[in-house]
């Protein structure tokens, strides 16, 4: 059987913020399906290998593939066409703190893609059982759900579970 080939890749990749290399000489490929967890103290780089894979920062040297193409030469309307393949999550579970949390789940689909609204309703409701959350959250809105522990589930808090929502439709997700 053949090995698959990375779904997102950095090459060699390097970033640097004036005179303090972040990350050096990195090589890191991520295959369809692969799960990639990036652990380590802060500042030493995590949340810049994530957004050079995204192309949310340029790498100081080195390369970003995605489906073994750079990715440095395409257009802004390519990349952001791109980037609706990947589901990503900033820390401290970001959402829009004036948006419900049906419209934060929502949002995305309405502004990428062109679907009746009983499907993307549909889709918010899937999203939200996925991630472990019952329909009685769709209008709460951010501050309401719980930043701490959550009863129902040792690990997460109903805002981190909620922003996890967001990606859920997509093949590969990252936390920033």
């Amino acid at each position: 059987m053949e090995p698959l080939s990375p779904i997102v890749e950095l090459r060699h990749a390097s970033r640097s913020f004036g005179g303090q290399a972040v990350l050096r000489d990195i090589t890191l490929p991520v295959t369809r399906g692969e799960t990639l967890v990036i652990i380590g103290e802060s500042g030493c780089g995590k949340s810049v290998t994530l957004k050079l894979m995204m192309r949310l920062m340029d790498p100081t040297a080195g390369d970003v593939l995605w489906d073994g193409v750079p990715i440095s030469g395409l257009s802004e309307r390519e990349l952001s066409r791109g980037r609706l393949r990947f589901g990503y999550l900033f820390q401290m579970a970001a959402l829009f703190d004036s948006l419900t949390v049906y419209e934060n789940v929502a949002f995305g689909l309405r502004q990428n893609h062109r679907m009746p609204e009983e499907q993307i309703r549909q889709i918010v409701r899937d999203r939200l059982r996925d991630v472990g959350l019952s329909l009685d959250v769709v209008e709460h809105k951010r501050e309401r759900l719980r930043i701490g522990h959550d009863p129902s589930s040792p690990r997460h808090s109903a805002r981190t579970r909620c922003a996890a929502s967001l990606g859920r439709r997509s093949r590969v997700k990252m936390p920033l």
